[in-house]
């Protein structure tokens, strides 16, 4: 056979290739491995296109079973770089976890003043965009010898959880761990 025919051949199995990945993967998978194509070669022969494709699927199907043996063994990801966060993750079952990740995103929507000496004011921050928007406001009293933080939503001696509001003068006044105070046995 000449070089024309082989490279033809080469061509037609490649494209017969991409053709199969799409119809066997479907068109929401290949979204996602879009990237292959830039790697598989129309001048390169079918059993080296098809080594490639394996090690691309391959190598993506490991990183997802290691995401999800991770959620699993209680590898949570975490939404922060808190080390609070991280003692959460470790310390609370994943439900109780994922309420704790939620008091974290609310706690940016807060701002808070000290009114006297270790005892602040937390408040949702206005939104121009709401018209007659309700500001809530809460006191945070702490003691730092003590390792106590308590607010006066009482969201803890309910949910058994820190609170955003006491998450938030937490982290500004430098307590970057949960007190143990605070653990409860689950």
């Amino acid at each position: 056979m000449n070089l024309r025919v082989i490279g033809h051949l080469c061509l037609k199995s490649t494209i017969s290739l991409i053709i199969a990945i799409f119809v066997f993967y479907g068109i929401a998978v290949i979204n996602g491995l879009l990237h292959i194509f830039e790697v598989l070669s129309l001048q390169t022969c079918l059993p080296r296109n098809v080594a490639k494709f394996e090690k691309i699927v391959s190598s993506r199907y490991e990183k997802e079973d290691e995401e999800e043996f991770k959620m699993k063994n209680g590898g949570s990801t975490l939404w922060t770089l808190d080390p609070i966060e991280e003692r959460a993750r470790e310390i609370y079952t994943k439900k109780v976890f994922a309420d704790f990740r939620d008091q974290l995103k609310v706690l940016t929507g807060y701002r808070f003043v000290e009114v006297e000496k270790n005892t602040y004011k937390v408040f949702t921050i206005e939104k121009p965009s709401i018209s007659k928007q309700r500001i809530y406001s809460y006191i945070v009293i702490v003691d730092k010898d003590e390792d106590i933080v308590s607010c006066n939503c009482k969201i803890f001696e309910f949910v058994g959880i820190l609170c955003a509001h006491a998450l938030k003068v937490m982290h500004f006044i430098g307590i970057h761990h949960i007190p143990k105070k605070y653990i409860l046995k689950r």
